[in-house]
């Protein structure tokens, strides 16, 4: 009688089947790693850019029409302006400093305050009746802001733009 046992093929067979379910799931696990911190990361740039263009937003909206200032020279990058009793003006503007772009709240004049890095374009342009940009003032002020971050070696990028309406026109 002999004795069944397994055989060194048998079980090279079981080790490889094995391999073969760990690769999956390692597979599996790996990309969902990846996809969370993407989201994380694209949640978080919006949560910036939502925050840059609530903070400007706000204080446009309790700015004097007359005092707005959209420096051309700076293609609508750049936008000054008195809330109304004060004559110290704000801006706002993008400022790059040894490679690094930062969002810049100025008030008063020379007092900087930087917002966050991850903004790599704002515009400020006047809304024309035709929802695109013009130079004539009117009561609606358009306020864009892009903003790209890489995680993991992935480019995301967020636009958005807000419609202010001057409360004191």
């Amino acid at each position: 009688m002999f004795k069944r046992g397994t055989t060194l093929i048998e079980v090279l067979i079981s080790i490889a089947i094995f391999v073969l379910i760990a690769a999956a799931i390692l597979g599996v696990l790996n990309a969902a790693d990846r996809i969370w911190y993407e989201d994380m990361a694209y949640a978080q740039l919006q949560q910036t850019v939502r925050y840059v263009i609530d903070a400007m937003s706000r204080e446009i909206r309790q700015g004097d029409p007359d005092t707005i200032v959209l420096d051309a020279a700076l293609s609508g990058a750049k936008i000054t302006f008195n809330v109304q009793g004060s004559t110290n003006p704000i801006s706002y503007y993008l400022e790059t400093v040894n490679g690094v772009t930062r969002t810049v709240r100025e008030h008063p004049a020379g007092t900087k305050r930087y917002l966050t890095n991850d903004i790599n374009n704002l515009c400020f342009c006047w809304n024309a009746a035709t929802d695109s940009c013009s130079v004539a003032c009117t009561n609606v002020l358009n306020v864009r802001v892009a903003a790209s971050r890489t995680a993991r070696q992935r480019v995301l990028q967020f636009d958005l733009l807000e419609k202010v309406r001057l409360r004191n026109d």
